[in-house]
């Protein structure tokens, strides 16, 4: 009988208004079970910070509406993040991608906001942020590979 090695868990959050990011997330999950990995799937909400101070590790999956406004929980979820009374994360282990148009008529995309605001409060980024536009598949399953094979290579 041979031991096989306990499964890591990794939170994967997304926030979606179009079912981009939510697409996305689901066929990771689907992906990184039996993969040494242990995957949950959340929905970015003002509960999603206390899971983060339960997490080891995590990715955000971050869409927008239409391609040109936040969605209304990756916002709440930044709020939450940006409150001078949020929880220190320097356990966390994370990534992000933010899918959609990189450059929003707000500005920039949530995503960048929530991977800065995660850096602020102690997070560790194991991957680089992908950032890409509305044609976001094949981009997205090259970070998923890579920010997958950085947590596990960096339990």
């Amino acid at each position: 009988m041979t031991d096989r090695p306990a499964l890591q868990p990794v939170s994967l959050i997304y926030a979606t208004a179009n079912g981009g990011a939510l697409h996305c997330a689901a066929c990771l999950h689907r992906i990184m079970r039996g993969r040494h990995f242990l995957p949950r799937l959340f929905n970015a909400s003002d509960e999603t910070l206390e899971v983060l101070t339960q997490a080891s590790a995590a990715l955000f999956i971050v869409g927008s509406r239409h391609g040109l406004v936040p969605t209304v929980e990756a916002e709440r979820f930044l709020r939450c993040l940006s409150n001078p009374a949020a929880p220190r994360l320097r356990h966390l282990r994370y990534s992000v991608a933010a899918l959609g148009q990189r450059h929003l008529e707000s500005g920039h995309h949530p995503a960048v906001s929530i991977d800065v605001a995660l850096a602020r409060l102690g997070a560790q980024p194991v991957y680089p942020r992908l950032e890409c536009d509305a044609d976001f598949e094949v981009p997205f399953f090259v970070w998923a590979s890579g920010a997958l094979a950085a947590l596990r290579d960096r339990p």
